[in-house]
């Protein structure tokens, strides 16, 4: 039909119908038959604006599964921290595929994603950090679904978020501390014993090689870390020495300066699942401190740092942290014997003004 490039006429066992042809932006040419001329035309225009402005989407792409959508975006994520690998996963797996996996991307609303956000919120009672870690990995994945043409707009945009509430986190006193040791699985208590006196991150102990070990002077060289700041030179003290040494006389590697600092039974590297799942919470429970993390253990070193007047920049280095206001805001916790040693400060500081009358 000359007066109508792209469309033609086709005369079919059901009488006359009109075929239009058009080609989407990578080339490939695409066909539908319509019943009038009119519809015909009338989907052309559509097609044409819709694709100079780039926000046509070829229908018979967009009937994927989220679920399908999911297995590509894993399929092309770079290597990421073991830690941040089960974290994902777990969102995945608990709430976002039971949620939305059968469903096509192309169905997914806006009105959707905030039912959800509201169920997590007040129905599951999750934590504002939580829900907010869930809807983290939803628009990376939808905003990969649009780079793939499924979709034109990302339903996650505007959703509502619960507010961030203050850190609850604590650390632990040092009762604590000892009564976690006196429980944790004798192999691993070495590792923990470790952790609380250096303030490493589970990454960080993890990575660490008894290369990294310098047992004169004596320090620990942390070379791979979540942030550049976190790449530093911890001291240790003779206990923290005498604590690797009884690690690597109960894996049979005394007098070896290759491998891991901490292994599993079997010399291979430390899962952290594994290790929380079977080691870990078991000994939290065990020792009566249900809902401590092992990052706790990190805030507990901080803590411990600032209690007995350690500056706040050798605080900061220490802990690897790039701005001393994260050292301060969310790890370092005023104790109360420090907060009772604050309230007495005017007494002692005329205590002492007075001895020095005196003499």
């Amino acid at each position: 039909m000359s007066k109508h490039p792209g469309i033609f006429k086709v005369n079919g066992m059901n009488g006359v119908r009109y075929q239009l042809r058009y080609r989407l932006n990578n080339g490939v040419q695409k066909s539908k038959t319509f019943r009038t001329l009119r519809e015909a035309k009338l989907f052309q225009s559509e097609f044409e604006s819709q694709k100079s402005t780039g926000t046509f989407v070829d229908i018979s792409r967009s009937k994927v599964r989220f679920a399908d959508v999911v297995v590509d975006w894993l399929s092309l994520k770079g290597k990421q921290a073991e830690s941040t690998i089960a974290s994902r996963d777990s969102i995945l797996r608990n709430r976002l595929l039971p949620m939305f996996g059968s469903e096509r991307v192309i169905d997914i609303r806006h009105a959707d994603i905030q039912r959800a956000v509201n169920r997590w919120t007040e129905d599951d009672g999750l934590s504002s950090y939580s829900v907010r870690n869930n809807v983290l990995y939803l628009n990376q994945i939808f905003k990969f679904a649009i780079r793939q043409d499924l979709l034109v707009r990302n339903p996650v945009a505007g959703v509502q978020l619960p507010r961030l509430g203050t850190n609850k986190r604590r650390p632990l006193q040092p009762y604590e501390c000892a009564s976690l040791l006196e429980v944790v699985d004798s192999f691993y208590r070495p590792l923990v014993a470790f952790a609380l006196a250096t303030g490493l991150r589970w990454s960080e102990v993890r990575e660490a090689k008894l290369t990294d070990v310098d047992f004169r002077a004596p320090l620990l060289r942390v070379g791979k870390s979540k942030t550049d700041a976190g790449v530093r030179e911890i001291s240790l003290s003779a206990n923290e020495i005498e604590l690797i040494q009884e690690h690597l006389k109960a894996t049979d590697r005394e007098g070896s300066d290759l491998g891991p600092l901490f292994v599993s039974p079997n010399g291979s590297l430390v899962h952290r699942s594994n290790f929380t799942r079977r080691v870990f919470t078991p000994a939290v429970k065990a020792a009566g401190l249900d809902g401590v993390t092992f990052h706790d253990l990190r805030r507990t070193h901080a803590t411990m740092l600032v209690h007995f007047g350690a500056d706040a920049k050798v605080v900061q280095e220490r802990m690897g942290h790039k701005s001393i206001s994260t050292t301060l805001s969310y790890y370092a916790v005023a104790t109360e014997e420090a907060k009772s040693k604050a309230s007495n400060a005017m007494s002692s500081y005329l205590k002492g003004s007075a001895l020095r009358a005196v003499e």
